[in-house]
């Protein structure tokens, strides 16, 4: 039986803008939350001092990167390992390595389907997703959100819940396809309001602005104003001027 995503694999790929570069680099900074399986408290850290220098110092991030990779061994959480080697990816990926991509995601998904928890997997297969995306490959990536779509109710932790739907609405909404956007978008933002830390404010402004784009494409002229009014709110006490020139040029 076909899946409500199989329908849209002949599409052609979504033309790819600055605000999806945004959204992607955005995805990076996201922080582990209510980890409930196997993780490790010493790479979670580490991944995490990764990404607070990724965008200022990226020549460190990497070495700092590898140094990680050369430390995990047969005790360390399935689960943080996964999140490793999707940094790894993601970082290829963004820095236009395409033979690297191919390798780590290759590793990636060796590791999540031999060792992985359903976190594991999703966040492997959603990893898959986004290369796909990013490269243009829409056929592919529809393909991949068919394997993923099995896992999505039984993600454990929030970080993951964000990443995937947040991942799957902005992918729909580039195709058009609104009602699935939206639930996923409305998905990703129930996750952020489980949560109550220092990127909190960054990840509900940025769905916001989400949001109030997608109710603005679907001519819900009153639902989008309200919510990239709130958006701006946000976007004012965060001090981010490429957020706050975006919203006024939406509203």
């Amino acid at each position: 039986m076909f899946s409500e995503t199989s329908v849209f694999i002949k599409r052609h790929p979504p033309k790819l803008s600055g605000r999806i570069c945004l959204f992607f680099c955005l995805l990076l900074l996201v922080s582990p939350l209510h980890a409930r399986v196997a993780t490790s408290d010493w790479l979670e850290q580490g991944i995490n001092d990764y990404l607070g220098i990724l965008f200022s110092e990226p020549e460190q991030a990497y070495k700092d990167l590898m140094v990680l990779i050369d430390q995990v061994d047969e005790q360390t959480g399935q689960d943080s390992v996964t999140r490793l080697y999707s940094s790894l990816t993601l970082h290829y990926l963004h820095t236009n390595q395409p033979e690297q991509v191919e390798r780590a995601l290759t590793q990636l998904l060796e590791f999540s389907r031999s060792h992985g928890s359903t976190d594991s997997m999703a966040e492997a297969l959603a990893t898959q997703v986004e290369v796909h995306f990013i490269q243009q490959e829409a056929n592919e990536a529809y393909r991949v959100i068919v394997e993923l779509e099995p896992y999505l109710d039984g993600i454990q932790q929030v970080r993951i819940q964000y990443y995937v739907h947040n991942l799957l609405g902005r992918i729909y909404m580039q195709d058009n396809h609104f009602e699935l956007a939206s639930n996923h978008l409305h998905r990703a933002l129930e996750a952020i309001r489980e949560t109550d830390d220092e990127r909190t404010l960054l990840r509900t402004t940025f769905l916001l602005g989400q949001l109030s784009r997608l109710h603005a494409d679907m001519k819900h002229w009153s639902e989008a104003e309200a919510l990239v009014e709130q958006a701006l709110a946000h976007a004012h006490d965060l001090a981010m001027p490429a957020f706050l020139a975006d919203y006024y040029l939406l509203k």
